[in-house]
């Protein structure tokens, strides 16, 4: 899901920040080759090493490409630093709310299956939610 990634990218911002990192030096950090360029591959080695996760390429990739204003597959320091921007914690938000709103339409439509159904399984919204308020409370402090 594309809002659970740019959750976890913002996680990875935000713990390099507390860390004093500026926005160039975690450019640096993950521009491993130090081409000036970050590809989807090294952003993504560098995220998962910071967080212990499995965010593939291909999901780093989608999100790069939202960034990637010349379309080389890669973000350069004034594009990255837009994602970083953008990852803000009142952005992830709105998307989160976003997304609770297509969940509710889907509830609306399956109110009569969802009564029987006893998976107490996670929805991603709420993950996204749980995440978006560890995230703050840990800003906090």
């Amino acid at each position: 899901d594309d809002n659970l990634v740019k959750l976890k990218v913002h996680q990875f911002f935000m713990i390099l920040k507390k860390r004093g990192f500026t926005k160039k030096q975690v450019f640096k950090k993950c521009d491993k080759n130090g081409n000036g360029k970050l590809s989807a591959k090294e952003f993504r080695k560098v995220v998962n090493k910071q967080l212990g996760l499995m965010i593939t390429e291909g999901e780093i990739a989608t999100l790069i490409s939202v960034y990637d204003s010349d379309g080389n597959d890669e973000l350069d320091l004034k594009e990255f630093c837009k994602l970083y921007d953008a990852s803000s914690v009142s952005k992830l938000k709105k998307a989160a709310k976003k997304e609770k709103g297509k969940k509710k339409k889907v509830d609306e439509d399956d109110d009569e299956a969802d009564a029987d159904d006893e998976d107490h399984a996670v929805e991603t919204s709420e993950l996204v939610d749980l995440l978006l308020s560890v995230s703050q409370a840990s800003e906090a402090e």
